[in-house]
């Protein structure tokens, strides 16, 4: 249901703030919502090849570009007169690259966005399309302003999916972490939705770059972070400088108001710890931070999930060669790898302790970092086995959304084969029809999920079940919480899931979320 009020737009559009937004040139609608880490204008530094007309070697050289303004300038003589060619335009840049050229007087310059890899043109780079989709966008839409919306939400995709989730844009499935294409593409789609939202509310351009950038930030309060935090439920290891020095530079001079960006699971939660790697050459812990936001799937970031984290406090550089000799970590798979793959992934809290220890002995005082976490928050409830999951915490939960017991069948058992048979442990919305069991959502209860490694095993038997009954979603439940995971196309990905502690949901704005998506009336639509 939208909340989108013609009154209340309407009002907007005639005060001096809402005159004041429409009438922005497009840089500032980005720049309004940029933080110290995210674009600030539609530059982008280039890898050049210089080809010489003579025989001098070809050279490299990296030089910034306006992207926005060269995709402008390049499609200035075509003409593209629906919506339909909006969509297979974009499609062409993302299958085909774009080309960016020029000559001086005695070379040739190019660059090339989501080049072929190697001479495979069916592989490309496309994590050059969706990482720079503010500057492709943009272009696009100073060209084409009633066909392309520009899209500024880097790095906040769970802010622009509030926006959409309250005023009825239909958001389309995100594609998973390796769909590269599809993940390129994405835009086009979400594009799709923002125009008919558009048109149906008698937008102009630039009033919906208004109401998207200025009017729902305000009316949904997207810009506010949390100023007291709770007390942390994990610690979470990222990593800076991968590629590139400009984390180091951001780091080191990150001060605590500083709200940046980083790989994290979609566990996250406000108040958890953050580890701070810099890998090599530094290969060091460098600074403890905190998240200020929940963990959240973004299908335009390169590492696809991350969270809002801030207040840093730097510590003394605890390095590899005194992490790898000491026993916490000395043995442990992270260390053996370097830490290659472990960005945005949760530590014990024995590691944590450790790292505390190694600073207070370099003369830190520790008792200003925060305090490693306890478990997982969990409702305080006496949880021996699975059944006690089922019955002190999943059909509770399922009341609130609505379900009665003639809803859903517990321990369901589907013959698949002369010999083998499923039993999940919860069906709701059990359809039979020519044979063929379906289901809309399948439940699978577990005692504890404390790790990823943990996580996957029990996704892969969800995931079976799903496949099996054709579910439309699949949930597991344990006593840390519930993963939810989509059907998209006939099947699940296991880094593609949403996720609510059980003190979550005793809140209700993120309740309404879970049940936006699993209370009965939304269950009972997909299955018809």
């Amino acid at each position: 249901m939208s909340r989108f009020s013609s009154f209340a737009w309407d009002l907007y559009k005639q005060s001096d703030e809402g005159k004041e937004a429409i009438s922005r040139p497009l840089i500032s609608h980005l720049q309004q919502l940029a933080e110290l880490d995210t674009p600030q204008n539609f530059e982008h530094e280039l890898r050049w090849m210089r080809q010489y007309n003579d025989n001098r070697d070809n050279t490299f050289f990296d030089e910034p570009i306006d992207i926005a303004t060269f995709i402008n300038q390049l499609v200035r003589d075509v003409e593209i007169p629906s919506q339909d060619a909006a969509i297979n335009l974009f499609e062409e840049i993302v299958d085909n690259g774009i080309v960016i050229e020029f000559d001086d007087t005695d070379s040739f310059y190019f660059s090339i966005l989501n080049d072929a890899k190697g001479e495979d043109e069916s592989k490309r780079y496309y994590s050059e399309i969706y990482t720079l989709i503010a500057h492709i966008s943009a272009g696009l839409h100073m060209r084409w302003p009633e066909l392309f919306a520009p899209y500024f939400f880097s790095y906040r995709f769970d802010q622009f999916s509030t926006i959409c989730r309250n005023y009825g844009i239909e958001l389309p499935p995100v594609p998973g972490k390796r769909q590269e294409r599809e993940r390129a593409i994405y835009y086009a789609r979400i594009n799709e939705q923002l125009q008919k939202f558009r048109t149906a509310h008698g937008l102009t351009p630039a009033e919906f770059n208004a109401f998207l950038y200025d009017f729902a930030f305000k009316d949904l309060k997207l810009a506010t972070h949390h100023n007291e935090l709770p007390a942390a439920s994990r610690v979470w290891f990222v990593i800076g400088g991968r590629g590139t020095h400009e984390d180091f530079d951001f780091v080191d001079n990150a001060q605590p108001t500083d709200v940046s960006f980083w790989q994290c699971g979609v566990e996250t939660r406000p108040g958890d710890i953050v580890v701070l790697w810099c890998s090599s050459p530094r290969s060091c812990v460098h600074s403890i931070w905190r998240a200020v936001a929940p963990g959240f799937v973004d299908p335009f970031f390169y590492y696809y999930s991350t969270s809002r984290i801030s207040r840093p406090i730097k510590i003394p550089d605890i390095p590899f060669s005194e992490l790898s000799v000491h026993p916490t970590f000395a043995d442990t798979p992270a260390v053996r790898a370097r830490f290659q793959g472990r960005g945005g992934k949760p530590i014990p809290t024995s590691q944590y302790n450790a790292i505390l220890e190694m600073a207070a002995d370099k003369g830190f005082d520790t008792s200003i970092l925060p305090s490693a976490p306890a478990d997982l928050p969990t409702l305080d409830l006496n949880l021996k086995n699975e059944r006690d999951v089922e019955t002190q915490l999943i059909e509770p939960l399922l009341e609130r959304l609505g379900y009665a017991t003639p809803d859903y069948v517990r321990q369901l058992t589907v013959k698949i084969g002369r010999r083998e048979r499923i039993i999940p442990d919860y069906a709701i919305g059990l359809r039979a029809h020519n044979g063929q069991t379906t289901v809309s959502i399948l439940i699978e209860a577990k005692l504890d999920i404390l790790s990823e490694r943990q996580r996957d095993v029990d996704f892969r038997q969800a995931r079976s079940y799903g496949k099996v009954l054709n579910a439309h979603q699949i949930l597991l439940a344990a006593r840390q919480g519930i993963w939810l995971y989509k059907n998209d196309l006939g099947d699940f990905d296991k880094d593609r899931f949403e996720f609510w502690n059980w003190i979550e949901l005793g809140t209700a704005d993120r309740f309404a979320e879970l049940r936006d998506r699993i209370g009965k009336p939304a269950a009972m639509a997909k299955s018809s």
